[in-house]
């Protein structure tokens, strides 16, 4: 793991697009450990990744799938059970405003973190996280994933997803739940009323 203003990251290696650089010339694995994560950088849903990929030969295949995007190999991290929930968590960011919900990795659905939660399960670092992020990022509006793993704790496991899906829990089982979107709306109409 990787720690940058108090906030950890999976060990990660960036690669250039495929069709820029065909060949890896001495790309040395060893630090992401037996099973590792690759990620397309763009994209979205899912869309590419290769959750538990152990070889070289997985990464050439992969980097042929999205020629020209870059691609990111990451530490696996499988997160801890708190609560009696795989603690893998999505929240969102809207100017200031922070959404942290329970996220499933298999099925992407959401639940929200109630306040009761991040009490009893030392989560309210979720929100400190989150604000690290988007002093870095510099972005209105994202999500991140942090999972809570190992003895370490919280992890951010994919930095900043811009843009976001925000279609209604009430018409997509995966959609973000729909008072957040709501509350997002809002957020997002205040803020163009300030503008006007």
């Amino acid at each position: 793991e990787v720690l940058f203003d108090n906030v950890r990251t999976p060990y990660t290696i960036v690669l250039p697009p495929f069709q820029e650089r065909p060949a890896l010339d001495t790309l040395d694995l060893t630090p992401l450990g037996a099973c590792f994560s690759i990620k397309p950088a763009h994209g979205g849903g899912g869309d590419g990744v290769i959750v538990e990929a152990h070889s070289l030969e997985d990464v050439l295949a992969a980097r042929r799938e999205y020629p020209a995007d870059k691609y990111l190999l990451q530490t696996r991290v499988v997160p801890n059970r708190v609560g009696g929930r795989t603690a893998w968590f999505r929240v969102l960011y809207c100017e200031g405003e922070i959404y942290p919900c329970w996220w499933d990795v298999r099925t992407h659905v959401y639940a929200p973190v109630t306040a009761a939660e991040e009490s009893r399960y030392k989560l309210l670092r979720l929100r400190a996280i989150t604000e690290t992020v988007a002093e870095v990022c510099r972005l209105g509006l994202f999500s991140t994933e942090i999972a809570h793993a190992g003895r370490t704790g919280l992890v951010v496991v994919d930095y900043a997803n811009d843009p976001i899906d925000l279609r209604l829990q009430s018409t997509t089982a995966e959609g973000v739940p729909d008072d957040i979107v709501r509350f997002i709306a809002e957020r997002l109409a205040e803020l163009v009323g300030q503008v006007l």
